[in-house]
Formats: C-alpha cells, structure tokens, sequence
C-alpha cells in the first residue's frame, strides 16, 4: 500500500520521509506550485523530495509507491497529470495532478468503456490503474471518485488547495494516505497480536503479517514470526524481552 503525504505550514522530517520511503519502496515523487502552475518530479528518493519541500511556499504532495499494477518503472510513480495527454513523463507541470493510494481493481473496464461509449482515444505510454484515474479525471466530473474511495484515498493538487477523498489520517500537522510506514514498537505493544510492523531495538525487520490461527497458537506458545529469515523466533531470544 503506498502512502500520499500532504504538507503546507509543516513538513515531515527526512526520517519520517525515508521510514515512508523503506515500506514503499518502489519510487516517490513530489507536487508542488511555481508560477501558478502545478510541477511535478517523479521517480526520485526520500532526500529530493525533503530538498524540494523545504524550499518550496504553498502546498506540496509526496507519494511513496508499493507497485500492484504495471511494474515499477519510474514512470508509473505518482503523481500524474490530470490532463487530456496525461503524459507518464518523469517531470512536468500541469493544471492538476493526481496521486492514488489503493487498487482500483476494475480500471480497465473503465478505459475500455471510454473508448467504446465515448469515442475516446487514450494516450500511448504505460499504464496502471493511477495513471487511468488521472485520464479519466482530465474527461469527467471529479464527482465519481467519491464512488471509488470508501477503502481508497486519492489527492488532486491543484494551485488553489489540495482536493482530497477518502479518510486521511493527521499526524503532526501533516496529513497522510496512512499510518502504515511507522515502526511498531514491539516493546509497547506485546498484547497486540497483529500489528504492520514489529520495531526495536534488537530486530528492525520483524513483521506480524497475517498469519491466521498458525500465527495466532505459535504467539500463545511464546513466538513470533521473523519475515526477514521465515523463520519462529522465541521470545526470549529478544534481549530486554
């Protein structure tokens, strides 16, 4: 699941940026406004994005992506133009752009019928449920996204303000897609059976997940799962445990 980080007043610091970044992994990109218009950089790391938002007035979105559709090139990173080209370019500027957090999982259906009913001819490049949104967007009435949100959040940056569906979360004076990047601290939470992300000070890379009731009587006997060797790790191999 990606995460849509939107900032004015305030910003998140590069840690907060780069934790954001280690559990999406799969490319960020920032939107902010210049000369009444709206640029864009996709493709880039936690570090240009702190650089560009920190000398930048206004406000400014940054995405962090976990590919579900079309692979991870660069390309595909959000955000992307709601515009009749909606160009997958890496950099740009545009009158809006559109930055996603979920899977639109029937977005095909919705190209196809723009092309059949509507006599639309959608742009060359790559493609992924996004990117679909942002063209469909560039056609229509923003309205339908209020359809599409209810486990979904999308964030249209415009110059005047920053349209956003879906529930985001503030942390900070920050809003976020999602709480999901932040570390979870084992030692706070050992009555919390499933939880994103087990993190202390002994083992940064432990993760719950899901793992039903195998998981569930393997933590009543006294372990946790360890996704990084798939492996059970006793409790008590925790220092400080």
């Amino acid at each position: 699941m990606c995460v849509i980080i939107v900032m004015k007043d305030k910003m998140p610091t590069i840690d907060v940026l780069k934790q954001c970044e280690d559990r999406n992994p799969h490319g960020g990109g920032i939107s902010w406004v210049k000369n009444g218009v709206v640029k864009f950089k996709k493709g880039i790391g936690h570090k240009e994005i702190y650089n560009i938002a920190k000398n930048s007035e206004g406000h400014c979105v940054a995405h962090f992506r976990i590919s579900t559709v079309g692979g991870q090139p660069k390309e595909l990173c959000h955000p992307f133009p709601v515009s009749e080209k909606c160009s997958d370019a890496i950099s740009g500027e545009s009158d809006a752009v559109l930055f996603h957090n979920g899977h639109w999982s029937n977005w095909e259906e919705h190209m196809l019928g723009m092309a059949i009913y509507r006599g639309e001819t959608y742009p060359g490049g790559k493609w992924s449920d996004s990117r679909a949104m942002a063209w469909i967007c560039s056609k229509t009435k923003w309205d339908f996204l209020e359809m599409i949100c209810s486990d979904q959040r999308v964030a249209i940056h415009t110059k005047e303000k920053v349209h956003m569906w879906g529930d985001f979360k503030k942390k900070d004076g920050i809003l976020y897609s999602n709480l999901n990047w932040e570390p979870y601290d084992y030692y706070k939470n050992k009555n919390v059976m499933y939880g994103n992300f087990l993190h202390n000070r002994n083992t940064e890379h432990i993760e719950t997940g899901m793992f039903g009731d195998e998981f569930s009587d393997s933590w009543k006997e006294g372990y946790f799962y360890d996704s990084k060797t798939g492996l059970y790790v006793n409790h008590s191999k925790i220092k400080g445990d």
